[in-house]
């Protein structure tokens, strides 16, 4: 695992997860629109349009898919302030939380077994086991 993109819907919290596999891992973490100047690194956060360029470099993915319940709290939580710009209104993130797995999901699995067909993909379905995930990796020997 050198090369890692987390993604997920809004509200997954894919940003904090990447700190935290960063953290573990001791690889560097950046933002989607971030250029890597390493080998090695973790790409956290809503990848968008930038995922078509990372992922066929990329050898592992990480998808956060908890239940959109989770994922509008955080959504909420995330984007309380009254100003916003078009895109990061809070009705757009709610609406993208919400509809996820029947828009979003299968477009980006598509995306992933097309561009990273040889990329490990870890698709975790709720909060607890991408936090048990992140235990079972902070057991494991560092590199």
């Amino acid at each position: 695992m050198d090369r890692v993109i987390v993604i997920g819907r809004p509200g997954s919290a894919s940003s904090s997860f990447a700190r935290t596999l960063g953290r573990i891992t001791r690889l560097p973490v950046m933002t989607a629109d971030t250029t890597p100047t390493t080998d090695r690194w973790i790409i956290g956060g809503d990848a968008g349009d930038l995922l078509e360029a990372r992922l066929p470099v990329c050898d592992t993915v990480i998808l956060l898919d908890p239940p959109a319940a989770a994922c509008v709290r955080r959504a909420l939580a995330a984007h309380p302030a009254p100003q916003h710009s078009a895109d990061t209104h809070p009705a757009i993130h709610l609406r993208r939380a919400l509809t996820y797995r029947w828009t979003e999901r299968p477009r980006t699995l598509a995306r992933i077994a097309h561009l990273a067909p040889d990329a490990n993909l870890v698709h975790l379905t709720s909060r607890g086991r991408a936090r048990r995930w992140l235990e079972r990796l902070a057991g494991l020997p560092r590199p």
